[in-house]
């Protein structure tokens, strides 16, 4: 086919030359100031879409290429036609990097890697069983560098995940951020998900880009649980993170007293500073955090 392999993505895409095309036969006519006749703005609106068949693209090329139709129908008289067309080349490129987010960077399978992708992000189990027992492979990445795995972990989905991790998923596959599923998991405050990560040999120490680790996210978020999981996996309560933050002075700037009094008890000394010399106590203050101030100044 002329349409090339990004329709055979989703559903939705498959079909959309044949209701581009009856959408412009019918609101498109020889009328006056017509410009292209019927059968030619068709063929068109089929090459505004074959435009677009390599589903590797970047987004930045489908933008560029889209931009270049409409200032090429700029120079052409103002018609229903033009306007139909641009919007045409419009649906194309959305359709285009819908496929792409869809497409899977593993090798081989890709149409059932796609599709399984596509499963995971609609939380459609059924079809994720279905393609899994057809072969597709639970390692599959979005041009984001997400695993239907970490897909599971951002959306809080056990489900989902336990079926991924049972199938064999990596559960140290980051994107391509570096977010690990246990990072994700971590900073929606996901505490089973965290458990059945850290069972399955979930790694605590890595960093992403922004050089936080799991732990970090959840002190952030004043996830108590998921804090206490991480710690008894044995991250150090007194890790000194980027600009010599400990996971206590990350829960104290926020506000989170209960993460600050998890950690509190599991041994985090309050008495540490960062590269600017602010204790946990000093950021809560800074902050008007009063309560979680009070938790840090009260005796030991």
């Amino acid at each position: 086919s002329s349409l090339g392999p990004i329709f055979a993505s989703t559903p939705q895409a498959r079909q959309a030359p044949r209701l581009i095309a009856a959408t412009i036969e019918g609101e498109a006519s020889n009328g006056p100031g017509s410009v292209f006749p019927r059968g030619s703005l068709t063929s068109f609106a089929i090459n505004c879409i074959a435009l677009f068949p390599d589903a590797a693209q970047q987004s930045r090329t489908l933008k560029r290429q889209l931009l270049s139709i409409h200032f090429s129908l700029g120079r052409v008289r103002r018609c229903l036609h033009v306007r139909v067309a641009v919007l045409v080349a419009v649906v194309a490129a959305v359709l285009s990097l819908h496929a792409i987010q869809a497409t899977a960077q593993v090798p081989s399978n890709l149409t059932l890697n796609a599709q399984l992708l596509l499963a995971a992000r609609q939380n459609d189990m059924a079809q994720v069983e279905r393609v899994l027992a057809q072969g597709a492979a639970p390692n599959s990445r979005n041009r984001l560098g997400k695993t239907p795995l970490l897909m599971a972990c951002e959306k809080g989905n056990l489900t989902l995940a336990s079926r991924m991790v049972g199938a064999g998923a990596d559960v140290n596959l980051p994107s391509l951020e570096r977010v690990t599923p246990l990072m994700a998991a971590s900073y929606g405050g996901h505490a089973p998900l965290v458990s059945l990560l850290l069972k399955a040999g979930a790694l605590v120490a890595p960093l992403d880009q922004m050089n936080r680790s799991a732990v970090v996210y959840a002190a952030a978020q004043g996830h108590a649980t998921v804090i206490d999981l991480l710690l008894t996996a044995g991250v150090d309560a007194n890790a000194l993170h980027e600009h010599g933050l400990t996971s206590l002075m990350w829960a104290a700037g926020q506000g989170h007293a209960d993460a600050v009094q998890l950690l509190l008890a599991r041994g985090a000394r309050a008495d540490l500073r960062d590269d600017r010399g602010q204790t946990a106590l000093e950021m809560a203050r800074a902050s008007g955090h009063t309560s979680v101030a009070a938790l840090l100044s009260a005796p030991p």
